[in-house]
């Protein structure tokens, strides 16, 4: 008999981010292993539409049952930056221990995300002595020397986390996530400079292949992976090999496949749109 193993997923999104996020959990459920059992939960804020909130809970089956978890962020308003897109329902990273307290341990996604395999082997990674796991933000360390901004070694990409949700509602990290948001309002990112600043040192740095930022990853160092495989202690040729062993691609770049004609990881991400509940929808592609 297969033992079955549930794994809490979360995601969250607004309704400009319900087809990306609905395209997202089918990559998940499409690529995991027979025996890996999957809850997912969507925080969904209440400008969602009722048909994006069926088409988001009909992304389940039989097998993956999907929740959705109704926020109106209305009390998030204060923190919009006008200056950067990102919505403050970013913030919400924050309150997902809190909103699911029944879990030691929960998996975060990015709805601008492809799952290309199983999240098993990455729900299993130690964090007990930690925060949360995450993945180095090498564009951002090198782009925006957000460690030594923020005083930190290192520095992780709040996109995919794996999040220690016990330790993290009895240290009330929620609080003084939100404390420090409040209290440094020159932060580059919605969510991830606080973040980071909240975390420190108590952070677990996973195997990049958890989090391929692909499209940044070539514009900061081209053909030559030398600097890259050092900071991330691998040993990739290139980034077809990197592809090839991705688990999760990030697709972090503003030519988001599902806006814009010719759009890096296109071909990556059109097949699972196409087998989503959101197929119907007749993409509005712009030129890049």
């Amino acid at each position: 008999m297969i033992e079955q193993v549930e794994i809490p997923v979360v995601f969250i999104t607004d309704n400009n981010y319900a087809l990306p996020t609905g395209v997202a959990i089918t990559s998940l459920i499409l690529n995991k292993k027979l025996e890996t059992e999957y809850k997912i939960y969507v925080i969904v804020t209440n400008d969602v539409t009722i048909e994006n909130k069926e088409k988001l809970l009909s992304c389940g089956n039989k097998s993956t049952v999907i929740e959705l978890i109704d926020f109106n962020v209305s009390i998030l308003e204060k923190y919009r930056n006008p200056k950067h897109s990102v919505p403050p329902c970013d913030l919400l990273k924050f309150n997902i221990p809190d909103l699911l307290p029944q879990y030691e341990k929960i998996i975060y996604l990015d709805g601008d995300i492809l799952v290309k395999g199983d999240l098993s082997e990455f729900f299993a990674i130690d964090i007990s002595d930690a925060y949360l796991g995450g993945i180095s933000d090498l564009p951002a360390l090198k782009w925006h020397a957000s460690h030594k901004l923020l005083y930190i070694k290192n520095y992780f990409n709040g996109g995919i986390l794996l999040l220690n949700a016990k330790r993290m509602n009895k240290d009330n990290f929620k609080e003084f996530a939100y404390t420090i948001k409040e209290e440094n309002t020159d932060f580059r990112f919605m969510d991830q400079d606080a973040f980071n600043f909240a975390a420190r040192d108590n952070v677990i740095f996973c195997h990049v292949k958890y989090n391929v930022m692909l499209y940044n990853f070539r514009l900061l160092y081209e053909d030559d992976l030398t600097e890259f495989n050092n900071h991330y202690d691998t040993l990739y040729n290139s980034y077809n090999e990197l592809l090839d062993e991705a688990v999760i691609i990030h697709l972090t770049y503003w030519d988001k496949p599902w806006k814009y004609k010719g759009a890096p990881s296109f071909d990556i991400w059109l097949p699972y749109f196409n087998k989503s509940p959101f197929c119907n929808h007749e993409l509005q592609l712009e030129n890049a």
